[in-house]
């Protein structure tokens, strides 16, 4: 039996003042400060043109809005050239002076690797764990890393890899076992922060990444990374305005869930190392603000994306102060959260949870002979969908056709089908409970066969189940199978 909402907040204070190192009983928001992770595809670029490192003054401007935590990206290839050799003396220098200024100023920094999984080999991106790029070269290169900072007392974690991805047979979960223990041959203090698979997507933490929780770090200092974008298909490029991304004010909350209930179900410490909103709509604002009210009062912190000296103005997501030290517009929220503090009695975090209640209790389950499916037990899109008009078609018994537009009890949804257009079905003879008898079952495979039959891809609305009992649920068609988007932002 899950245990009362409250009792989350206790779990990660608790973890937090166990912890050994850097993480403490109040934690840090921080500010992602790209630059010397761009210029990927070509790492002969030119310093200052291609890619940068923060200056000074850079961070001096979230210093002065009371930031005390920063993650300083890096590039794998570009640190240590050639596998299994020494580090790169100018990157290091570099790198070293973020972190020595930072220490200053009494700043954390997490040194994260941005490589999603791999190493570029002769315009080739290789998987870690292959013949070509070893483990033991993996190994090699956070261990050198590690001797290298460990000298400095401002360290936050370690972030041992960028959002890795479809790693196929070679298991993140032991290529990240081995990488602690390196580091561990060299530094027993400071944290290390290990992100998941498939992005470090928190909606499908559970289904990619729950052998992470077996980990083994003999200095107990292990903190999870997850990644949360509020827009359609996960990505963080915000290609849609507001309203066709088909969310309400806490799709953050919906998403991150997943994460949070897996880190208190396994007694672990986590942290959101990339979430951002454009801030060009103020309901994209509203919705940064519930999600940081929410985790903070959780007492796990995160880094917003993002900023650094080589973003364009226009870039939506970026906190990059306009000519004069003029803040953007996200920067009204994020000032208000500079470190998160568990609340065990927090009522925002009882409310938000009661308004997402729902999109937490669904099982998987598909029906027999029908090509529909649920992505995940917590792929909320399936649960309800608010459609904008009225997809028509033809009516075939015992479907009847409905001739207005189809509204539910509930906002806009997090991650809505891709279609903004649904087809509302109903069956006068279905039982209150369960889609489990053969007359409910030979509808929706009807149904299904139909709209499959139709130009554009569209959402079977399937009134009140025993996974939601009053409320509407969606089948999804494979046109709109929700895949695990890549992250490209650049």
């Amino acid at each position: 039996m899950q245990q009362p909402v409250r009792h989350i907040c206790f779990t990660f204070l608790l973890s937090a003042l166990l912890a050994l190192g850097s993480y403490g009983q109040t934690q840090p928001f921080g500010i992602n400060m790209c630059g010397g992770e761009f210029g990927e595809k070509d790492f002969s670029g030119t310093y200052g043109v291609t890619y940068q490192y923060p200056s000074n003054t850079d961070i001096e401007y979230f210093y002065k809005k009371g930031f005390r935590l920063i993650d300083l990206p890096f590039k794998w290839e570009r640190v240590q050239p050639k596998l299994g050799e020494e580090l790169d003396a100018f990157q290091l220098k570099e790198m070293k002076r973020v972190v020595a200024f930072c220490e200053s100023r009494g700043i954390k920094v997490i040194l994260g690797m941005h490589n999603f999984g791999r190493y570029r080999i002769n315009n080739r991106d290789i998987v870690i764990g292959s013949p070509y790029v070893t483990r033991a070269d993996y190994n090699d290169v956070w261990k050198r890393l590690a001797k290298e900072f460990k000298g400095f007392k401002n360290i936050y974690g370690f972030d041992i890899m960028n959002e890795p991805h479809h790693m196929g047979a070679y298991s993140w979960s032991e290529t990240a076992q081995q990488a602690i223990m390196a580091i561990r041959s060299v530094d027993a203090r400071n944290a290390i922060i290990v992100p998941g698979e498939n992005y470090s997507n928190p909606d499908t933490w559970v289904k990619y990444n729950d052998g992470l929780r077996k980990l083994k770090d003999p200095s107990d200092n292990l903190i999870f990374d997850a990644h949360c974008y509020f827009d359609r298909d996960y990505t963080g490029k915000y290609l849609l305005p507001y309203e066709l991304n088909q969310v309400d004010e806490y799709v953050g909350v919906r998403r991150i869930k997943p994460f949070v209930d897996w880190l208190e179900k396994n007694n672990l410490k986590g942290m959101v190392g990339e979430f951002g909103v454009p801030g060009n709509d103020p309901r994209w604002l509203k919705a940064l603000d519930v999600f940081m009210r929410y985790i903070s009062d959780l007492g796990m912190n995160g880094c917003y994306w993002a900023a650094g000296p080589l973003w364009s103005d226009d870039y939506a997501l970026s906190v990059n102060p306009i000519a004069d030290n003029i803040d953007k517009p996200q920067m009204k929220i994020l000032k208000q959260y500079p470190y998160a503090v568990a609340d065990e009695a927090s009522l925002f975090v009882k409310n938000a949870n009661d308004k997402i209640k729902y999109s937490v209790q669904r099982r998987e389950f598909a029906l027999e002979n029908t090509k529909t499916f649920y992505s995940s037990a917590y792929d909320y899109r399936y649960y309800h969908a608010v459609a904008s008009q009225q997809y028509k078609t033809k009516t075939i018994d015992p479907v009847k056709k409905i001739t207005t537009p189809v509204q539910t009890d509930n906002k806009k949804d997090s991650a809505s089908p891709i279609s903004t257009k649904a087809v509302a079905v109903t069956n006068t003879n279905k039982p209150a409970t369960a889609p489990s008898n053969t007359n409910y079952e030979k509808l929706v495979t009807e149904t299904a066969a139909l709209v499959e039959k139709t130009t554009q891809p569209a959402t079977i609305l399937l009134p009140g189940s025993s996974l939601m009992p009053g409320k509407e649920s969606t089948m999804m068609l494979p046109a709109e199978k929700k895949t695990d988007a890549p992250k490209l932002r650049k």
